[in-house]
């Protein structure tokens, strides 16, 4: 059986996204030399990398099953996410770059309903 074009569409979006994630957590770096909040921008870069891994296994899935198997174990990673605004709006100081990264976790949690 094929996969679905659309939900591997959404989980290449999602990709995507957690990518833009990681440049934006890696540029909050740069701007800071508080090594607590180099330390915190480290492990939130960490937990989005984890959802990465866990998307990549689904998109990198040969039929429906493994698809489903992998979309699951994502959604249930992905919800680190959640928590992760509030995070984020605490320990990057530039507002702008805060709220882009927030705006994509928004994304995310938006598209992983769809899978």
């Amino acid at each position: 059986m094929s996969l679905d074009t659309k939900k591997i569409s959404t989980i290449n979006q999602v990709i995507g996204i957690l990518s833009q994630i990681q440049a934006d957590l890696i540029t909050a770096g740069r701007e800071t030399a508080d090594p607590a909040k180099l330390i915190q921008i480290n492990n939130e870069y960490m937990a989005v990398q984890s959802c990465m891994d866990k998307a990549a296994q689904a998109q990198a899935a040969a039929n429906d099953e493994l698809f489903k198997q992998a979309a699951d174990a994502f959604k249930a990673q992905a919800k680190i996410l959640e928590g992760m605004e509030e995070q984020i709006k605490k320990i990057i100081s530039n507002v702008a770059l805060a709220g882009r990264i927030v705006g994509y976790i928004v994304q995310i949690l938006t598209l992983v309903g769809g899978l």
